[in-house]
């Protein structure tokens, strides 16, 4: 599997009237999302792969489906993570 390192976005000082900083905000939102598909995953699969690995698999798929809507990212991430870890395996 190749390594990837995940970016977290940083929301501090954040306001919607800035649009960097108003996007930071609302990609650190997201990143919640992303911890706990990631926590879900580990879950399952943590007798069976590392907490990196799972982690780098959950960022490509993020990366993958950067342009889906907002509200389905988490749910889309972890369907498609859950696929290529029984890909793995």
């Amino acid at each position: 599997m190749t390594a990837l390192s995940p970016q977290w976005p940083s929301a501090s000082g954040a306001s919607f009237g800035d649009s960097d900083r108003g996007h930071e905000y609302w990609a650190s939102l997201h990143s919640d999302s992303y911890a706990d598909v990631v926590e879900r995953l580990l879950e399952d699969y943590h007798d069976r792969l590392s907490l990196h690995e799972i982690t780098a698999v959950v960022a490509g798929c993020r990366r993958d489906l950067a342009g889906a809507p907002k509200g389905a990212l988490a749910e889309l991430i972890e369907r498609l993570a859950r696929q290529r870890i029984s890909e793995l395996l």
